[in-house]
């Protein structure tokens, strides 16, 4: 079983965290970044304290673009034990973003 947050970082995917407490972020974790150990204890994504995690198929900010293999990575998840995937269609990761396709990871509950 492959941590969802492994495939993230594998693939260096540009992602947009919702922390339980209220906060979120974008963030493209390196494997370098996680911590000692911390498969063991890898729910959703490493921790608890994460309540969903989106991955866009594109997203655009400035003259930079970030493209992922939506296919391949909802493939290399469905390994990972206790995360739900939702498809979502017709998303914008910022207002001035082209509606794209993402995925929507969350704890299976």
């Amino acid at each position: 079983m492959v941590p969802a947050l492994l495939v993230i970082a594998r693939h260096e995917l540009m992602a947009y965290w919702r922390l339980k407490y209220g906060a979120s972020f974008w963030w493209t974790p390196s494997e370098a970044e996680l911590p000692p150990g911390w498969v063991r204890h890898a729910g959703l994504l490493g921790t608890q304290r994460s309540n969903k995690v989106t991955v866009y198929r594109e997203c655009r900010a400035a003259k930079m673009c970030f493209i992922c293999d939506l296919t391949m990575v909802r493939a290399e998840l469905s390994t990972a034990g206790g995360v739900r995937v939702m498809p979502l269609n017709g998303v914008r990761p910022w207002p001035s973003s082209p509606p794209t396709e993402a995925i929507e990871l969350s704890a299976d509950e």
